[in-house]
């Protein structure tokens, strides 16, 4: 048993299953002696017919070069059977030393298919002294079985159907934990009201022929604006709110439907060029003999929305003024002048520095209402859409439908009610104060500048009388009957800004407003203007 085992450690898995497999049959032997003779001569058949096949395919695994000398061994046939136990034990260890060393074996190749357990034995051979050698059969064809299972002592009971486990339950994840929202307040709180808005740095508006006395002592200076050198902001605007009632969609319609040359001489040689579709026009500025050109509406309104949209002029556009805007007409004589203006004023500047868009107003005669502000956009490269709503509870300043600016009617504040308006467009020369306050002039040798406009059919409001004679008293508009324009129209439906439109003020307020008439205290030492408690949202 030691030399066994002392090979098997340099033996494949195979050949120690194989000795393994011999081991235990050898023990089974002695068992079964204690039996009858007869279940000893049937195990000693079923051993040589197991053990012959095993020993067969571990020889056949060897390769010539590591066969040892051959031994010479009795031939099978030679050896008798074993008459007792003493002579049975000792013919299997000769067998077994024999069949441990290294020789040459007959390449046999015995299939031996396992036996079903659960056919009984087969009946016992008669019992002889002297038993004809055991005859071998010729080797099946290629076909290799596993090594047999090892005979147990007793029989074996029949197998009992072994059923497959059960599937394993499906394991839930454990549920989340629950995350509970904070606590929703009934509203947000209100805005303190002490705490006054945020201090935009304030540029000097345009000259006033009688700038107000400084005080004995004022309060510390606003920072200066921003030097030219700033280049606009680059992010957008929030996306629009959805109107409260959107105007009905319009077809597009030529310059003439709603609009008229009063002033400038068209092209050639003057500064105004329509299309030959009517779909677009050119102002422009070509000379020192043409620097104006203008054009209005036919009409004249008392609230209503209206729209165009414009394409400003490029490079260097310094000392330039470029118009959209809303007017009454204005005397000569400011002393008795009592005109209402809704303006868009495009203030043109040197190349690569931003042009600055002011919105103002005047009101029964009286301006000083500048807000400046920066754009999101280069307004140079590309068309934009620039809008007023007006009725007769608050105007609303809108760049590509954004609010910028919001004028409340409220009670002591001055606000346009009865003089009707036109709607105009101009290109005119501002060199006075335009650019960087007048330090900058037109420079006519990089003419022609040119201004564009489009979108002519954004005109939508209550009509109180022709425009022409665009003069104050005008006696097409002495006494218009305007009772009807407070009512049936979308326009009016408007009272306060939806609460997108107050974010959108804000928000365009924080980012790109640079000068804000309610904030300058130099300009008004006396106390800001009574509409500017209403109108920064």
């Amino acid at each position: 048993m030691h030399t066994i085992m002392a090979k098997a450690g340099a033996l494949p898995a195979m050949k120690l299953l194989t000795i393994l497999v011999v081991a235990i049959l050898a023990l089974s032997v002695v068992v079964d002696a204690l039996n009858d003779q007869n279940d000893l001569e049937q195990n000693d058949l079923h051993f040589e017919e197991r053990h012959d096949h095993g020993m067969s395919k571990q020889y056949l695994s060897l390769e010539p070069t590591a066969i040892v000398e051959a031994v010479a061994i009795p031939s099978p046939a030679k050896l008798k059977s074993p008459s007792s136990l003493k002579d049975k034990k000792k013919h299997y260890q000769d067998k077994y030393k024999r069949r441990n060393l290294k020789h040459i074996y007959p390449p046999l190749k015995p299939q031996c298919p396992p036996r079903n357990p659960k056919s009984p034995p087969p009946s016992p051979k008669p019992v002889s002294t002297h038993p004809s050698p055991k005859p071998v059969s010729p080797p099946p064809p290629k076909l290799v079985s596993p090594p047999p299972s090892p005979k147990p002592v007793s029989p074996p009971p029949s197998p009992k159907p072994v059923s497959p486990p059960p599937p394993p339950k499906p394991v839930s994840p454990p549920p989340p934990k629950p995350v509970y929202p904070p606590p929703v307040l009934s509203s947000p709180p209100p805005p303190s009201p002490s705490l006054p808005p945020p201090v935009i740095p304030s540029s000097p508006p345009p000259p006033s022929p009688s700038p107000p006395p400084p005080l004995p002592s004022p309060p510390p200076p606003l920072s200066p604006p921003p030097p030219s050198s700033v280049q606009p902001p680059s992010p957008p605007l929030t996306p629009p709110p959805a109107p409260i009632s959107p105007p009905p969609p319009a077809a597009p319609e030529p310059w003439s439907t709603h609009y008229m040359n009063l002033y400038t001489p068209t092209d050639p040689p003057g500064g105004l060029v329509i299309s030959d579709d009517g779909m677009h026009v050119d102002m422009k500025i070509t000379s020192p003999q043409q620097i104006f050109g203008h054009f209005l509406s036919k009409y004249r309104f008392i609230y209503g929305y209206f729209s165009i949209y414009m394409k400003l002029i490029p490079n260097d556009s310094a000392g330039t003024i470029m118009t959209y805007y809303f007017s009454s007409p204005e005397r000569a004589n400011k002393t008795e002048d009592t005109h209402d203006e809704c303006d868009f004023e495009f203030l043109g500047n040197v190349s690569g520095q931003p042009i600055t868009l002011q919105t103002n107003m005047y009101l029964n005669g009286g301006g000083n209402r500048e807000i400046r502000h920066y754009l999101p956009f280069d307004p140079t490269l590309d068309f934009h859409k620039y809008s007023l709503l007006w009725n007769e509870n608050l105007i609303i300043w809108y760049v590509d439908d954004q609010v910028i600016r919001v004028h409340h009617n409220r009670s002591n504040v001055p606000y346009p009610t009865l003089r009707p308006m036109a709607v105009q467009a101009s290109l005119w020369n501002g060199s006075d104060w335009a650019t960087q306050g007048g330090k900058v002039k037109l420079n006519i040798s990089d003419a022609p500048f040119i201004l564009q406009y489009e979108g002519f059919n954004g005109v939508d409001g209550c009509q109180a009388c022709d425009t022409y004679p665009m003069t104050d008293p005008s006696s097409a508009c002495t006494n218009p009957d305007i009772s009807h324009c407070s009512s049936g129209y979308w326009f009016n439906e408007q009272e306060e800004l939806t609460s997108d439109q107050v974010a959108q003020l804000q928000a365009h307020t924080d980012q790109y407003v640079i000068y804000h008439y309610c904030k300058d205290y130099y300009r008004f030492p006396n106390g800001y203007p009574p509409e500017c408690a209403y109108n920064f949202a």
